[in-house]
């Protein structure tokens, strides 16, 4: 992720958590959910926003990078690090991150993009292809 890019999101982590999730939890018609990691290799936390969508009783969100040739950090740190928590307006959720089957992924994919057109430019603009990953609500 670019400098101002990194800069802004956590700009947007920090509303986010003041706001008590009221402010910030809605970006261009995506939902914003904050999404807590360790990362894979500095074991450092972080609290990153993110677009994500519903589906069933879990939570997708999608490793676009804005089209970047390689998957974000949090992706890689989710993949060595599943279990972590999401905030969403305010509220602590529990999760276990996994990657969607590719069938999962490709019925996702075509809703999210249908809604949501700009993850269609992101897949564009890279040869690799981009993930979703879901988050699962686990009871603690």
């Amino acid at each position: 992720m670019n400098p101002a890019m990194k800069a802004i999101a956590k700009v947007h982590a920090a509303v986010l958590r003041m706001s008590g999730g009221r402010i910030g939890n809605s970006v261009g018609g995506n939902k914003i959910l904050l999404l807590h990691h360790v990362g894979a290799k500095s074991g450092k936390e972080y609290a990153t926003p993110l677009a994500y969508v519903e589906d069933g009783d879990d939570y997708a969100i999608i490793a676009s990078a804005g089209g970047q040739p390689n998957h974000p950090g949090w992706y890689h740190n989710l993949k060595k690090n599943p279990k972590t928590f999401i905030e969403i307006a305010g509220k602590r959720i529990n999760v276990v991150a996994e990657v969607a089957p590719k069938a999962k992924r490709d019925k996702l994919w075509a809703e999210i993009t249908a809604d949501f057109p700009q993850f269609a430019e992101y897949q564009k603009k890279t040869s690799r292809t981009i993930q979703i990953l879901l988050l699962h609500p686990q009871n603690v």
